[in-house]
């Protein structure tokens, strides 16, 4: 673990293999080499991390500073004055100057970054991790950018947490990016320092102090999905940024600043829940209501989608207790109310759709893929070694705007996962904890038709996501649809459209098509790393 003396940095299965690990991310080669499935790495987050904070002097600055001074002197007291070389954060890094050569990679004229068209000695190391985020990360994620632009976020400040955090994942950014090893070294001590200070403030928690720690969790959690120490480290930061407005409330959350970060954050937690098949506190009726009443227009339409997903969490859950119950009345309890539970997201899902799919798909056209210049998978399927597109998408979808797709896409994907409970509904008996599942509908059957309907509309506007111009923002709002494409592909059988959807989400996390680790952990979808997370 970062930043805590004497911790092995290997990866857990060549630490229980006891042979040295070469370190590499996301997985171990040695792992691969040897026929061994690479179980990550050990988890540096602040929700497992020890709350004894062992490099005191590591968190001094953080202490001590005008914004984040605590009140107890008895604490106070306890802060270690020694200069350890080991322990100290970015705060003491002194701006170095940088080539042009460097200079060279960042876009010109980056936005409220310095001109890289000036000098080169203008510019230190952090300034050309800002620039070489909005360059190759920020652009094209508009939610994300809002974090930048309200007040606690502190990211001028070097004394926050934001600051701390922002740096880590900017440096370790461009040192993954470029290859540069000792860049990534560099970026991996400043998260540990970043936790270590995170690990503090969490532990002293004051009201002045939130914002600070909800932008410093949101970097952290970023850094996660796109550089993992482990497939579960990103769901940790999301439950964390879950805990957080949990404490704070939904009245809280309905007022400026704290509405931004929910409304960036609020799809994170969605995610981490429904992985981890665990019920939320978001679809609770106040959670639903309360955040957005102080806003005149309401909700918008991916808002309004999302309250269906954040009831989705609350379905599975459901349908993994009547599966657990042995005693049949029980059984028959449970079951009524996940079935209750369920009609109320078909209702809610068909609500939505009767006021805005139609008005959706009138705004996109149909060409054949090859004609719409500048998606990342137009080159990607001339290699060999990535699966054949198939003939049912060869014609695809082209948008007015990233929203129309993202909207439509989630809810097919939402469509897809209520058809999969529909046609795996639990056994009227206890037949153990995992059931078999249901042999495929017949070809002729609605059920059949859903997931083909379903699963070709999101294969057709994966081309249109991918595009050069959307950046990062595409590809993470592909992911959970293109997992559920692949499931309805799988539910009737399609291989060759299975395969090739598969292979569009390997290429997202091993960052070919943008990088977003934590697609890898949705392909694989196992279920051994997400159930000994849960444990």
């Amino acid at each position: 673990m970062v930043g805590v003396a004497g911790r092995s940095r290997g990866c857990k299965t060549c630490r229980r293999r006891r042979v040295k690990c070469d370190e590499q991310h996301p997985t171990c080669k040695r792992c691969e080499k040897a026929g061994y499935t690479c179980e990550g790495y050990q988890d540096r987050n602040f929700i497992i991390f020890d709350n004894t904070i062992k490099h005191e002097n590591a968190i001094q600055s953080y202490k001590t500073s005008p914004k984040h001074s605590s009140t107890n002197s008895a604490s106070s007291a306890t802060i270690s004055d020694t200069n350890s070389e080991s322990a100290r954060d970015f705060n003491s890094v002194t701006p170095q100057s940088v080539s042009a050569d460097l200079v060279k990679l960042v876009n010109h004229g980056s936005p409220g970054i310095c001109d890289p068209r000036q000098e080169a000695p203008c510019l230190d190391r952090g300034e050309l991790y800002s620039m070489f985020m909005w360059k190759y990360f920020y652009r094209g994620a508009e939610a994300r950018i809002k974090l930048f632009q309200i007040p606690g976020a502190d990211l001028n400040v070097r004394s926050s947490l934001a600051y701390m955090s922002s740096q880590a994942l900017r440096t370790s950014f461009f040192g993954f990016k470029t290859g540069s090893q000792d860049i990534m070294i560099e970026g991996q001590r400043l998260y540990g320092s970043a936790l270590l200070h995170l690990n503090y403030a969490l532990s002293h928690r004051s009201p002045k102090n939130d914002c600070d720690v909800l932008a410093a969790i949101v970097m952290l959690c970023l850094f996660e999905f796109l550089m993992p120490a482990s497939i579960t480290g990103w769901i940790s930061h999301a439950l964390g940024l879950g805990g957080m407005f949990k404490v704070l409330g939904p009245e809280l959350c309905s007022q400026y600043p704290y509405h931004t970060y929910f409304e960036v954050c609020r799809l994170l937690i969605i995610y981490a829940h429904l992985i981890l098949r665990l019920d939320s506190f978001l679809a609770d009726k106040k959670w639903l209501t309360i955040p957005w009443l102080t806003r005149v227009e309401g909700k918008t339409r991916m808002e309004e989608i999302s309250d269906v997903l954040t009831q989705l969490c609350r379905v599975q859950c459901y349908w993994d207790d009547v599966v657990k119950q042995r005693e049949q009345s029980k059984r028959d309890k449970f079951q009524q109310r996940y079935q209750k539970q369920l009609a109320v997201c078909f209702r809610e899902l068909q609500n939505w759709a009767s006021q805005h799919r139609e008005t959706l798909e009138a705004k996109r056209t149909i060409m054949p893929y090859q004609e719409l210049r500048g998606s990342i998978l137009e080159d990607k399927e001339k290699s060999k070694s990535k699966p054949a597109r198939s003939d049912l998408i060869q014609n695809i979808y082209n948008y007015p705007n990233l929203e129309t797709a993202n909207l439509l896409c989630l809810y097919h994907g939402i469509y897809i996962l209520l058809t999969i409970m529909v046609h795996n509904p639990p056994p009227p008996t206890f037949v153990g904890l995992y059931p078999p599942p249901s042999p495929p509908p017949p070809a002729d059957s609605p059920m059949y038709t859903a997931f083909l309907h379903s699963g070709l509309e999101i294969a057709k506007s994966t081309d249109f996501h991918l595009l050069e111009a959307h950046d990062s923002a595409g590809s993470f709002h592909l992911v959970f649809p293109m997992r559920m494409c692949a499931r309805a592909f799988e539910e009737i059988r399609m291989k060759v459209e299975e395969r090739w959807a598969n292979g569009v989400l390997t290429s997202i996390a091993r960052g070919s098509n943008r990088q977003w680790a934590f697609a890898g952990q949705i392909v694989r979808e196992n279920g051994k790393d997400v159930h000994q997370f849960r444990r």
